[in-house]
């Protein structure tokens, strides 16, 4: 590890599978021009248009409400030299039809990898970790499912909390032996993580991401919402992030109060965190592995057991699914619930309304979608990336 930004360790983040982390922003069909010979979608700043000389606003915005507006006819037309009004330009090798959603930028356009959105994939892999090292946390989350499962006063209850089912899970990261009962005793203030160093935005790349469903035992492509299109850092792409373990807080008066010491070996980042983001990792893949042979995608299958392999065997990195498109099972430690208490996830899954009926039991492998995209001509799923120290 080396130093990076005063007192935070540098460590590197690879992209093995194209990476979206979204936002509410999407670039709408008028807000870019596809350059067919260059295979570059060049992305415009619409109020720079807006604000041109030559251009009415009102009548720019009621000419955007037609299907068939043409922006760079429009252009054309005002005299605007496209190098005047762009944004910035990504690759894209196909002509896209729709809005692309965008990818998380800062004020200047420049894509990153947020802090939050690294730190929270950490934190569902050292919860995974915990409720399958420590019994007293499994025996806590196998009363309190089935308390919320078949208590109507307790469903009650906690379907009246701002979002009810957000609240369920809640409850088990607040237990004393996990993170701890509210933000000043979490165990994850321990760890500090920094936004990463900034891409250029010309380095995103479009892709188009399917989503398949599963439909008697195999995949179907879903043709209403796919394709989807996104902003994307491609595989391969190196971003440093700092991360650093605050000593402070196990040491005298702050332990006293914060019992932080006992549980002090998940936030080791010498070696127990690693191991504890690898197993998680492990533990997925192998899932989705299973889960991908069974329906037929049989590349898809052997490239999920062979990242499963590979995070087995890794020292000083680790494996994360981060970002858009990981799914409910990245996400939560919901999938060891489906796996060990199937008929309390059952009862979860509709009091929650996490699914339709099908014949009257709750689907076994939801969720039932899948968003995979092509790389190199196999179809992957997304947003996997390596932390190295």
């Amino acid at each position: 590890m080396d130093e990076y930004n005063g007192n935070n360790l540098r460590w590197t983040l690879t992209t093995i599978t194209p990476l979206h982390i979204g936002t509410t922003d999407t670039i709408p069909r008028y807000g870019y021009i596809y350059d067919e010979e260059e295979r570059r979608l060049h992305v415009l700043d619409l109020d720079k248009v807006a604000e041109h000389p030559s251009v009415d606003p009102e009548e720019l915005a009621e000419q955007m409400r037609a299907r068939e507006f043409d922006i760079k006819a429009f252009l054309g037309q005002k005299g605007i030299e496209l190098k005047n009004v762009k944004l910035y330009s990504a690759h894209c090798c196909f002509a896209p039809r729709k809005g692309v959603r965008a990818f998380v930028k800062h004020l200047y356009q420049d894509p990153y990898v947020p802090g939050t959105t690294l730190k929270g994939a950490i934190r569902t892999a050292l919860l995974w970790k915990m409720a399958r090292d420590n019994p007293d946390i499994w025996k806590f989350i196998e009363r309190y499912l089935t308390a919320v499962a078949y208590s109507k006063k307790l469903t009650e209850r906690l379907r009246s909390q701002r979002n009810g089912s957000n609240y369920v899970a809640q409850r088990i990261e607040q237990l004393p032996q996990a993170f701890g009962p509210e933000p000043h005793f979490d165990l994850l203030r321990v760890l500090h993580v920094t936004d990463s160093e900034h891409l250029g935005a010309n380095e995103l790349h479009i892709i188009q991401v399917d989503v398949y469903k599963e439909q008697n035992g195999s995949l179907e492509k879903d043709g209403r919402l796919s394709p989807l299109l996104v902003e994307a850092i491609p595989p391969c792409i190196h971003l440093h992030v700092g991360i650093k373990e605050d000593d402070f807080l196990f040491s005298g008066q702050a332990e006293e109060e914060l019992k932080f010491l006992c549980k002090r070996r998940y936030v080791d980042l010498d070696q127990d965190f690693l191991t504890a983001c690898n197993e998680f990792a492990c533990w997925l893949l192998n899932q989705e592995g299973s889960f991908y042979s069974g329906v037929g995608f049989k590349e898809t299958a052997d490239w999920c057991l062979e990242r499963a392999k590979e995070a087995e065997n890794l020292s000083n990195a680790c494996l994360l699914p981060i970002g858009w498109g990981t799914g409910w099972r990245a996400k939560t430690i919901g999938r060891k619930v489906q796996t060990d208490l199937p008929k309390t996830f059952e009862q979860l899954y509709y009091q929650y309304g996490l699914g339709k009926r099908r014949g009257g039991n709750a689907d076994v492998s939801f969720p039932v979608s899948r968003r995979v995209t092509d790389v190199c001509g196999r179809p992957l799923p997304i947003g996997w990336v390596k932390l190295s120290c």
